[in-house]
């Protein structure tokens, strides 16, 4: 959220009362949208997160998945995921990398 100095007119003993009441509505109407924007995207979670756990329960579709090409253990497809793990794609790196490092020096 922004930080924003709200300057208040000055009045007899404080500060104008109508210039306070606006910023109060309007930083309560701007609270009101942002929380109605985070309960709108916390009901898309939730209804993801429930599609998932049915796949994986057994309850709908099985996810799709691959062989991961370094340890073949099932890998989801998602994107352009190719790998089960992050270990495993810093493995298939490393080996690139020295494949490419042999082949370069005549090995």
């Amino acid at each position: 959220m922004d930080t924003v100095i709200q300057k208040f007119r000055s009045a007899l003993g404080g500060f104008n009362r109508q210039d306070v009441q606006t910023y109060i509505e309007e930083t309560a109407a701007a609270h009101r949208k942002e929380l109605a924007q985070l309960q709108e995207r916390l009901e898309q979670a939730e209804g993801r997160t429930a599609e998932l756990e049915a796949a994986l329960s057994g309850q709908g579709p099985a996810p799709e998945t691959r062989p991961c090409p370094v340890c073949g253990r099932p890998a989801l497809l998602d994107g352009r995921r190719r790998y089960c793990s992050e270990a495993c794609a810093r493995a298939a790196l490393r080996e690139q990398k020295r494949d490419y490092m042999r082949k370069k020096r005549g090995w």
